[in-house]
């Protein structure tokens, strides 16, 4: 059973905070400092991991207003930022973890796993 774990933390700190217990950071050998990885073997089972906004864990909404560019004059769509550390997780083991208050269910969510 494959599952996607959509999470919204406070910050990348305490993202950090809750997948250390379960064995989801790895160590950054070039710097010596816990990091988050796109994927990890855990208890033989593969956990996929995406840190959504390019890594910085930012997401960005669409307001449905539109301006006008200042140097072309194109329209650009106005964004907000949505808050929050934003992380997808696919898990592959029976019995997901219970992220409590972290855990989300967007209606669209901005990213999906592929098949």
């Amino acid at each position: 059973m494959r599952e996607t774990i959509y999470l919204r933390f406070a910050d990348r700190a305490a993202a950090m905070a809750a997948l250390r217990p379960l064995d989801l950071l790895t160590v950054d050998p070039l710097v010596g400092a816990e990091t988050i990885p796109s994927m990890v073997e855990r208890l033989g089972e593969r956990v996929d991991i995406d840190v959504l906004g390019g890594g910085s864990g930012i997401l960005w909404r669409d307001t449905g207003a539109v301006v006008p560019d200042p140097e072309t004059g194109e329209p650009l769509a106005v964004m907000t930022r949505v808050e929050g550390f934003h992380l997808d997780l696919l898990w592959s083991e029976t019995t997901s973890p219970d992220f409590g208050d972290a855990e989300v269910r967007p209606a669209t969510p901005a990213r999906v796993f592929s098949a």
